[in-house]
C-alpha cells in the first residue's frame, strides 16, 4: 500500500470520528482543522464516497421524521482565491450574502399554515423531532397567514429552514462554564425536559413548499431569494441578516468589513453564506448546492511563548498540550493549545521557550500553527517513554503515542467510562468511577453489576439511600441494542454509528461479530484495512467480558426483530413522485427487515418507479450493461409485495406485547378502576408504570387537572382519558390466536392509516390489525375496506382518494371498536 493510500485511510477515519463528535456537541478540533482534513482527502482521492456523505447530529433514542427536502451541507471557501474561483465558475448575475450563524440547523414543518413539527439536521434525510423544545423558543411562529400560492390566498404547507442560536450575553450570564454558544444550543435542544429552551432564538433563511419526500410541489412561490426573505418576515419570523452584492469584489470587501465588526454582533458567526439571488430548486436539492458557498473567516492569530508541554491521556493515547504565556484571541484569554501528536513537535522543531504562532481556529480550539523563533536557552521537550499507569514502554507511531499493554488500567478505566456513557446510566459520574477504580472495586465492566450497597457505602460521601439509587440505575437497563452493546466497550474506531454499519452488513448477532475477520470487515462501506484490524483485535480483547455480561444475565441484547423477516436482505429505492416514499411505507419496510436506499446501486434489490426518472434510467443501464439482478416494479406490485410480507409475519406464533416500551402515569382518582388494578393490567401487557411525571413519560392517564397534569402539558406528554385507557387495554387483551379455526375479528378486512393516532403509534396499529386477522395497505384503492383517520373530513391525499374510490373513512374510536371483541 502506498503512502498516499495509507493517508487516505487515516483521513477517512479522522473525518468520521470528528463528524460524529461535531454533531453531538463534543467537537475536539476546530472547523478550520476539519476543513483542512476534508480538503486533503479531496486532493488525494477526489472520488472518495465520504466526500459526498453528510454528517449526523441524530440521537439514537430520538423520534425520527423526514425532511421536506434533504438538508445538505455547503461547499467552503477559506480564502479570497477559493471564493473568486467559485464565483468565476458559476458566473452569477448577483450575490445574496448572509451571516453564517454559528448554531444548530432546524426545519419547522407546517401543514395548511399550522405548525406540525420541528426537526434537526439529523443525517440530512431524517432528523430528530424536537417539537416540544421549539415551542418555547424565541422567534417561533405557530400559525402562518394565508398568503401563499399564485393568488396569495393559500395556506402554506412545507418547511421553514433556520438556525437555532444563543446570544452571547445569555451565554455569558447563564452558561459561563460551557465552551461556546453552539455546543450549548446543541445540548439544550437534546434535553428531554426542555430546560433552557427560552434562552434560544430561531433565525430563518429559507422556505421550502411541499411535503416530506415531495418538495417544491405547486407553483413557484417567490420570484427570488429577496422576496422569500420578505415573506418570512411578514409571517413574523426573525430573518438572517442579508446583503445584496453586484459582483465578487463587493462580496470580498463586505467580508473584510464584517470580520472587523463581528465582535459587536449579539450572536456568533463563523463566516458568510453566499448564494445566487435567483431560485434554483434543482440545485437546492443537491447534497452540496453548486450555487451557494460558505465563505469562512480567517482565523485569529497571535505570537506567544511555549512554556511547557503536558501529556493528556484519553484511554491509552497520550496527546501533547502546549502551555503558553497568556494571549488574547477571539475575545478570550488563551493559555493552552493543541499540539495534536508527537509528529507535530518534530515537524515544527518546537522547544520549551520557543516563540510560536498560535491561532484560535474556528474560534474554539487554540492551536500552535508554526515556529517563529527559538532562543539559545530553549530546552528540549520531554516525550514520555513509559505509561504513567502500568509503566509499560510506550509506542510512538508518530501520529500517535500510546500504551500497548492490553491490560493497562487506563484502558480498563476508559472502557468502564464508555459503558456508562453509552448506556446513559444515571448517578454514576466520573468521580465515582475513579474512586471505585482506585479502590479496586471495579476493574472490568462486569464488576459494575456485582457491586453491593456495602461496597458503595465504604466510599466517602455515599450513604445508604445514594448507594441504592446507584445500584438501581446500573441494573435498570437490561435490554441493549447490539450496536450500543459493542460501542460500550470502547473499541478503537467503533461507536454506535459504525456498529450499525456492521449490523447492516450482515453482522447482526454478537456471535457473527465475535467471529468476524479482517478480510470480511474491510469490505464494509467506510471500513478499511486499518479499522478492520482494530475492530477484530479490540473485540478479541473484550470477548470474555462480553460473554460474561450475557452469560450471567447482567444484560441482554435486544432480540433481532428481523431474524425471520420476509424482507431481510432486500433493499428498496423509490423514483418519480415516489422518490423517497412516505414515513409509513419506510417504517413498514424496515419493520419487515428491509432497507430503504436513496439511490440506485449495484446491490439494490428493488426500484419502485412511477415515471421514467433518473433512478429508473440508472437502474435500466445497470441491468443491461452490467447484468445487475435488480427488479424494477410498479407501485402496485410493491404494495402487493409488502402485503404478502406482512401476511407471512401474522402466523409466527410469537407473543406480542402491544404496550411494550410505553410508560403510563395515573393522575387523580378513577371513576371505575382503581390505580392498582389499572397498573397491573398495564404491566401485564408489557407497559411500565411511572412513579413521577418526567419528559420520558409516554402517557398521563387524566382524571383531574392536578399539578402533574399541568407538568405533563408543559412537557408535551400525550394525555389520555380513562375511556381511552380502557380501549387500549381491551384492544391489547384481544386474543392473539393465529390458529385458522379461531375467529379473527378483522378477518377479510383491509386498513390504511392517514395521519397520527391519539391512543397508539402507527406501528402498534399496524401490528394490531395483522394480529387480529386483517391486512394493512399503504395506499388507497377500491379494494380497501377502511381508511382510518382522526380527521375524516380532512383534505389529505389519502382522504380524497378514499372519497373517489368509495372507501369508508373511520375514526380511531371506530377502529378500536372493530378491534375489540364483543363490540
Amino acid at each position: 500500500m502506498s503512502t498516499a493510500q495509507r493517508r487516505v485511510q487515516e483521513l477517512e477515519k479522522l473525518i468520521l470520528h470528528h463528524q460524529d463528535r461535531y454533531y453531538n456537541a463534543e467537537s475536539d478540533i476546530s472547523d478550520d482543522a476539519f476543513d483542512a482534513l476534508w480538503e486533503e482527502l479531496a486532493r488525494l482521492d477526489p472520488g472518495n464516497p465520504l466526500l459526498k456523505a453528510i454528517g449526523s447530529d441524530s440521537q439514537r433514542d430520538a423520534v425520527k421524521k423526514r425532511h421536506i427536502v434533504p438538508m445538505g451541507s455547503q461547499h467552503k471557501a477559506a480564502d479570497e482565491e477559493s471564493f473568486s474561483a467559485w464565483a468565476k465558475k458559476n458566473a452569477l448575475q448577483a450575490f445574496l450574502v448572509q451571516h453564517k450563524l454559528d448554531g444548530v440547523s432546524l426545519e419547522l414543518q407546517y401543514e395548511r399554515g399550522h405548525f406540525c413539527c420541528a426537526l434537526t439536521r439529523g443525517n440530512g434525510i431524517v432528523g430528530d423531532d424536537v417539537t416540544a423544545n421549539v415551542r418555547g423558543m424565541r422567534g417561533f411562529v405557530p400559525t402562518l397567514t394565508a398568503e401563499w400560492g399564485p393568488c396569495g390566498n393559500l395556506p402554506f404547507t412545507g418547511g421553514v429552514r433556520g438556525e437555532v442560536i444563543m446570544h452571547k450575553d445569555i451565554h455569558r450570564s447563564h452558561y459561563p462554564t460551557h465552551a461556546n454558544c453552539r455546543n450549548t444550543v446543541n445540548g439544550i435542544l437534546k434535553r428531554k425536559d426542555g430546560r433552557g429552551r427560552t434562552h434560544l432564538h430561531i433565525v430563518c433563511y429559507d422556505a421550502v413548499p411541499g411535503t416530506p419526500g415531495k418538495p417544491f410541489t405547486g407553483s413557484l412561490p417567490f420570484a427570488d431569494e429577496t422576496e422569500k426573505l420578505a415573506w418570512l418576515a411578514r409571517q413574523g419570523f426573525v430573518t438572517v441578516h442579508s446583503h445584496r452584492c453586484a459582483n465578487a469584489q463587493e462580496v470580498v470587501a463586505l467580508r473584510s468589513e464584517i470580520m472587523r465588526t463581528r465582535e459587536l454582533l449579539p450572536y456568533s458567526i463563523d463566516g458568510l453564506v453566499v448564494k445566487s439571488t435567483d431560485l434554483d430548486f434543482q440545485d437546492a436539492q443537491l447534497p452540496r448546492p453548486k450555487k451557494q458557498i460558505a465563505f469562512k473567516f480567517s482565523t485569529q492569530e497571535a505570537i506567544t511563548t511555549l512554556r511547557d508541554v503536558q501529556w493528556q491521556t484519553s484511554g491509552v493515547t497520550y496527546t501533547p498540550i502546549g502551555i503558553t504565556d497568556p494571549v488574547r484571541l477571539a475575545g478570550t484569554t488563551v493559555k493552552r493549545a493543541n499540539l495534536c501528536n508527537p509528529n507535530m513537535l518534530t515537524k515544527l522543531c518546537l522547544k520549551i521557550g520557543s516563540h510560536v504562532l498560535i491561532s484560535k481556529r474556528g474560534e474554539i480550539i487554540p492551536k500552535i500553527e508554526a515556529l517563529v523563533s527559538t532562543p539559545a536557552h530553549a530546552q528540549e521537550i520531554h516525550i514520555p517513554t513509559q505509561c504513567t499507569s502500568c509503566n509499560t514502554v510506550l509506542e510512538n507511531s508518530g501520529s500517535r503515542l500510546f500504551c500497548p499493554n492490553v491490560n493497562c488500567p487506563l484502558l480498563s478505566h476508559h472502557r468502564i467510562t464508555r459503558w456508562i456513557e453509552c448506556l446513559e446510566i444515571k448517578h454514576v459520574g466520573t468521580e465515582l468511577i475513579q474512586r471505585l477504580f482506585e479502590e479496586k472495586k471495579v476493574r472490568r465492566i462486569p464488576d459494575l453489576y456485582t457491586l453491593t450497597c456495602e461496597d458503595l457505602i465504604e466510599i466517602e460521601h455515599v450513604g445508604n439511600a445514594t448507594a441504592k439509587k446507584i445500584l438501581e440505575a446500573i441494573h435498570h437497563k437490561k435490554e441493549i441494542a447490539l450496536q450500543t452493546f459493542i460501542a460500550g466497550f470502547g473499541i478503537e474506531g467503533i461507536g454506535e454509528t459504525m456498529g450499525e454499519k456492521l449490523i447492516c452488513a450482515g453482522f447482526d448477532t454478537l456471535e457473527k461479530v465475535l467471529h468476524a475477520t479482517t478480510e470480511t470487515l474491510e469490505s464494509i462501506y467506510q471500513f478499511g484495512t486499518e479499522l478492520a484490524k482494530s475492530v477484530v483485535t479490540g473485540i478479541a480483547r473484550v470477548k470474555d467480558d462480553m460473554c460474561e455480561l450475557l452469560d450471567r444475565g447482567f444484560v441482554r441484547i435486544l432480540a433481532k426483530q428481523q431474524a425471520e423477516s420476509p424482507l431481510r436482505g432486500k433493499s428498496f429505492c423509490f423514483s418519480g413522485s415516489l422518490r423517497n416514499g412516505d414515513r409509513a411505507t419506510i417504517h413498514r419496510i424496515r419493520a419487515l427487515g428491509g432497507v430503504v436506499r436513496t439511490s440506485v446501486t449495484r446491490d439494490l434489490s428493488y426500484l419502485i418507479f412511477e415515471s421514467l426518472s433518473q433512478p429508473y434510467r440508472t437502474a435500466q443501464k445497470l441491468k443491461k450493461e452490467q447484468g445487475v439482478a435488480l427488479e424494477i416494479i410498479s407501485e402496485d406490485e410493491f404494495c402487493r409485495l409488502l402485503d404478502q410480507a406482512s401476511a407471512s409475519c401474522t402466523h409466527t406464533g410469537e407473543t406480542v406485547h402491544p404496550l411494550q416500551g410505553k410508560s403510563f402515569y395515573f393522575s387523580g382518582a378513577s371513576r371505575s378502576m382503581n390505580h392498582k388494578h389499572a397498573q397491573e393490567k398495564v404491566r401485564a401487557l408489557g407497559g411500565d408504570v411511572a412513579s413521577s411525571v418526567t419528559a420520558q413519560l409516554d402517557y398521563l392517564v387524566f382524571y383531574s387537572q392536578s399539578t402533574r397534569y399541568r407538568t405533563a402539558c408543559a412537557l408535551g406528554i400525550q394525555i389520555i382519558s380513562e375511556e381511552t385507557l380502557h380501549k387500549l387495554i381491551a384492544t391489547a387483551q384481544s386474543p392473539l390466536h393465529t390458529d385458522a379455526h379461531v375467529h379473527a375479528p378483522l378477518h377479510g378486512m383491509s386498513f390504511c392509516f392517514s395521519g397520527d393516532l391519539d391512543g397508539m403509534t402507527r406501528a402498534q396499529a399496524i401490528a394490531l390489525v395483522q394480529r387480529l386477522g386483517g391486512t394493512v395497505k399503504t395506499a388507497v384503492s377500491t379494494q380497501l375496506t377502511y381508511l382510518v383517520s382522526n380527521d375524516p373530513h380532512g383534505q389529505s391525499r389519502k382522504c380524497q382518494n378514499a372519497v373517489r374510490c368509495g372507501v369508508r373513512i373511520i375514526s380511531e374510536h371506530v377502529f378500536l371498536a372493530l378491534c375489540t371483541p364483543g363490540t
